[in-house]
């Protein structure tokens, strides 16, 4: 280690980088400040000062065309209304410049996004388009526009207008010039402050920093001792570190993994003992030898690292014994430095049983690929048949309807029985014939409905609905079902709902047939129709409707969603019905993004929920 003298040290001792720094920001900050100054200056130059032109030249030109149209109209000089409408539409001209930008030879424009300007702008272009309007009026009828007619006062007016609102213009474009002079005085002295603080400061840490050259030179002195004692210290080290290499040594050549090392020239210089006992050799057999013969024979001039300059390798290779049997083996090579010499260190392990075991799992993987292939091709042959199904039983439900309806048609009209001729008994059998077709019809109309859905032939059309109003129109639409029994239909709604995206038919349809179910199925008490919503965004979260009827048993929770299920399932049950409704409800929120559940309790009722889940929708809308 070259100590020098603690004098030759403090020589060279410098100015820090920092003081060059701070007088550089210093610097920095005049050239901004007047980069600043010549900014402002120009965007006066480039941006109001033709503004301000172009304020002037709209109210010179429409001036002028008034002063032509005034000689015009008096008869005193003969000028040709070209002339005046020339004037006026230079006046538009730039007035549209104004708004828009443009440019001409005087000038480029740069409109000013301020919404005051740009609106008495505006009202300019306006006040222009009507003057032209009423001079045509005065041109067009001169014995008419005499002084004090309507014409000549409206002429007059909107000149006057037009005069009022140029100087507007005019005062608002000089406002707006003062308020970025403002701006820019505030920044322009702030930015001296800064510079005269700055440069205050780095005055100081100059001052500073001469008063700490002779400290340190004393600090310096008392290094040089202390390096000589660590010199000692350091020799007492090396010392320590050859024992440790010693300790390593002893510690590699008892790891359970495979180490050689290998030199630049592709020659093995070390070999641990597990590597030996690998290989089935003598040391003397193995270490100065290439590494070719015992390693990677496949890949000779085709190291990863010393060939190819990757910085690591990490992959499986072969490993050659005594006999020149290919041993598997998982080998990462790392490139290091030992003894100031570039070498390559190489860790490895016996991966003989993990390459059987993944022969193993190949074959497995080989085997249930193919029960895969099968099971996919039994899964689309079932799809293609549901699809199947559901394509015929929306064509024969619709050629069913047709004849049924004409069926239902004539029974209504014989049972008016018009002429009296037919008896009571064969009213009875006409009755009898429309009630059977409502109901045939109704159970086609479900199945359609259901075919369609599991077809996924119908479509979600979105838009803003008001839940309170879908209640309330539902509700009044089904009180003619409960007016011979003793139940109430009730709604327990918020005070306030927020609108929200959904299908208004098919929620309609879904709450229709919830309570369609409760009314058949309560005879006395009450039916709510319940709305929960969010109380933070007053968004509906939950339809719910509640009834006092018969509840559903427990065993039958899980079937009722199914195709015709119901809770009486006996041959003679007491509530008709087709046992699509709750299947028809169920599917039409999946396709909507909801969950329909329920919870019941037999003999006191049952509660059909609606989770009104945000986002879905849109969702499988855009599905």
């Amino acid at each position: 280690m070259n100590l020098e003298s603690p004098p030759d040290q403090a020589q060279k001792v410098s100015i820090p980088w920092r003081i060059y720094a701070f007088i550089g920001t210093v610097a920095l900050l005049v050239a901004l400040t007047m980069g600043y100054s010549l900014l402002i200056g120009n965007r006066m130059t480039t941006r109001y000062t033709p503004m301000i032109d172009a304020a002037m030249e709209i109210r010179l030109e429409a001036t002028t065309a008034h002063l032509w149209l005034e000689e015009i109209i008096s008869g005193d000089q003969y000028v040709d209304t070209a002339t005046v409408w020339q004037h006026l539409d230079a006046a538009k001209w730039y007035a549209n410049a104004m708004l828009e930008g443009g440019e001409n030879p005087e000038g480029t424009f740069i409109p000013l996004e301020e919404p005051e300007l740009h609106d008495k702008i505006t009202e300019v272009l306006r006040l222009i388009k009507d003057f032209r309007v009423v001079a045509e009026e005065r041109i067009s009828a001169k014995e008419g526009a005499a002084p004090g007619t309507d014409v000549d006062q409206r002429f007059h007016a909107l000149f006057t207008s037009f005069l009022q609102l140029s100087d507007e213009v005019e005062t608002r474009l000089q406002q707006l010039i003062r308020a970025d002079l403002r701006w820019f005085h505030r920044v322009q002295v702030i930015l001296i402050f800064i510079t005269l603080g700055l440069a205050v400061f780095a005055g100081f840490v100059l001052h500073r920093f001469e008063r700490q050259r002779g400290k340190d030179f004393l600090a310096l002195r008392r290094t040089s001792e202390h390096l000589e004692k660590e010199i000692n210290k350091r020799k007492k080290t090396e010392e320590v570190v050859k024992k440790a290499l010693e300790t390593t040594e002893t510690i590699l050549q008892g790891m359970p993994i495979g180490v050689m090392v290998i030199s630049r020239d592709k020659r093995i210089r070390r070999v641990n003992d597990t590597a030996l006992r690998m290989m089935g050799a003598a040391r003397e057999d193995v270490v100065g030898k290439i590494c070719y013969q015992s390693m990677c024979p496949a890949q000779e001039g085709q190291c990863p690292v010393w060939d190819l300059g990757n910085p690591l390798d990490n992959s499986e290779k072969v490993l050659l014994d005594s006999s020149g049997t290919q041993i598997p083996i998982l080998k990462t090579a790392l490139p290091m430095v030992l003894d100031g010499e570039e070498v390559l260190l190489e860790a490895f392990v016996d991966i003989t049983e993990r390459k059987e075991a993944e022969n193993r799992l190949k074959e497995y993987a080989r085997k249930l690929a193919s029960s895969n292939k099968a099971l996919t091709r039994a899964i689309d042959e079932a799809e293609n048949a549901t699809h199947a199904k559901s394509e015929f039983l929306a064509k024969m439900s619709h050629e069913l309807r047709t004849p049924l309806n004409s069926v239902i048609g004539f029974a209504n009209v014989l049972l008016k029985n018009k002429n009296q001729t037919l008896q009571e008994k064969e009213l009875d059998y006409l009755e009898r014939i429309y009630t059977s077709g409502e109901v045939l019809l109704e159970l086609i109309n479900d199945v359609l409905d259901l075919s369609k859905i599991e077809a996924k032939k119908l479509a979600l059309e979105l838009s803003s609905v008001s839940l309170d109003k879908v209640v309330q129109d539902t509700l009044t639409q089904l009180e003619i079902q409960v007016r011979d029994k003793e139940v109430k239909l009730l709604a327990e709604l918020p005070a306030e709902i927020k609108p929200f995206e959904a299908d208004e038919f098919k929620l309609k349809e879904v709450l229709t047939n919830l309570l369609g179910n409760a009314i058949k199925f309560t005879e006395k008490g009450s039916i709510t129709v319940a709305v929960i919503t969010d109380p933070a965004t007053h968004r509906p979260e939950r339809i719910e409707v509640q009834d006092t009827g018969i509840g559903i048993p427990p065993d039958r929770l899980s079937l009722i969603f199914e195709a015709f299920q119901q809770v009486d399932s006996s041959t003679s049950r007491k509530y008709a019905g087709t046992g699509l409704g709750l299947t028809i409800s169920r599917s039409l929120c999946d396709l909507m993004g909801y969950q329909l559940t329920v919870s019941s309790e037999e003999g006191k009722g049952s509660t059909f929920s609606i989770i009104l889940t945000e986002g879905k929708v849109e969702q499988a809308a855009q599905a």
